[in-house]
């Protein structure tokens, strides 16, 4: 059964506000593949961004047949790093890492939002000392998850009791925490914002003689969202990773190429795992792609960030936090942002926020 996403995306703790006569700069790059425009990416226009996208394999669900990675680089350290919507597989026998054929989805046990944030800052220091500074789970949009929830196990309920399917809970979660890491020749934050959705179902059908039954929870985490700091360029460069993680996804065309993706694979896929379906797969993306490179979707930063909305001269939108009245493009496309009327390059113009 298709699974409702929550694409939220999670704030970060605090913005530290630009020092005055000091213009921040940030480029957005648009993600491509393959003459595909997938994604984007805004970060300081001095990193270097890497990207690639993944179809039809082991690692993804049938729901999401794409998974985009985009990493951003500094010169001196500092990685920030994006992954598209995941989804898995739990119950209580199939081991973590195995595929199960029946979802054509990997098997990983179910994790809270918080809990997912350990797996990751765990899976990517490894041997380190790993140490819990800071967490935000994000208590202004408890009642909002709730309703989601309650809604989802009513539209599941209403569509599965008849072919004896049963949602028996919903749970979704959002956190970012941050952390101190220690090794031997380094430390460093590490801060993650993720979010997770899980829905416990069971399953039964009727045999002349016994009723077969089953109990498994399939989740998703819907996005990623890390950056890896030096412990001596944190204060100078926490605020970045607002800025990358609001204005850093997938576009409406690379949404809306899965969601095609998920139905015409489940009818078609009649091996064990994704594999024949890549080239298949990479078609229908191209030709969603080749629609445009839109944002519109809601995306939940529009309620958890205080920001503003800004066009670029080539019809891309960038969101800068409202902490910075006064943003600037550049000829060469960069995107200035200062909280001092003194700080215009020279040769950008200006812009207004969109209402």
């Amino acid at each position: 059964m298709k699974r409702i996403l929550l694409l939220i995306l999670s704030m970060i703790f605090l913005c530290i506000a630009l020092p005055a006569a000091s213009a921040d700069t940030v480029q957005l790059t648009h993600i491509k593949q393959d003459d595909m425009i997938i994604g984007r990416c805004v970060a300081p226009a001095s990193y270097t961004i890497k990207s690639q996208a993944y179809c039809c394999t082991e690692k993804q669900c049938l729901d999401h047949p794409w998974l985009l990675y985009v990493g951003a680089y500094s010169p001196d350290g500092i990685v920030m790093e994006y992954l598209s919507d995941q989804g898995y597989y739990s119950d209580s026998s199939t081991p973590d890492g195995s595929f199960v054929t029946q979802f054509l989805t990997p098997a990983l046990h179910y994790m809270t939002a918080a809990e997912y944030c350990d797996y990751w800052v765990n899976l990517l220091n490894p041997g380190a000392k790993i140490t819990l500074v800071e967490e935000n789970t994000h208590p202004e949009l408890q009642a909002i998850l709730r309703r989601k929830e309650q809604s989802f196990l009513n539209q599941v309920n209403s569509m599965g009791n008849s072919i004896g399917i049963t949602a028996e809970r919903d749970s979704r979660t959002v956190c970012t925490r941050c952390y101190y890491i220690n090794e031997s020749d380094k430390n460093s934050y590490f801060i993650i914002s993720t979010s997770t959705h899980g829905i416990w179902i069971s399953a039964s059908l009727p045999g002349p003689f016994v009723t077969v039954g089953s109990s498994y929870t399939l989740w998703e985490a819907p996005y990623v969202y890390t950056m890896s700091c030096p412990e001596n360029l944190w204060n100078s460069n926490r605020d970045v990773f607002t800025v990358f993680m609001e204005n850093t996804s997938v576009n409406d065309q690379f949404l809306l190429a899965n969601q095609r993706l998920s139905s015409e694979l489940q009818s078609m896929m009649t091996g064990v795992n994704l594999i024949g379906g890549e080239s298949y797969s990479r078609r229908v993306m191209q030709e969603t792609t080749s629609t445009g490179d839109y944002y519109n979707e809601e995306r939940f930063t529009d309620y958890i960030f205080d920001q503003n909305d800004y066009t670029l001269s080539d019809g891309s939108h960038v969101k800068v936090s409202t902490a910075y009245d006064y943003v600037y493009e550049g000829a060469d496309g960069a995107v200035y942002y200062s909280s001092s009327a003194f700080d215009q390059p020279g040769g950008s113009t200006q812009l207004t926020p969109n209402r």
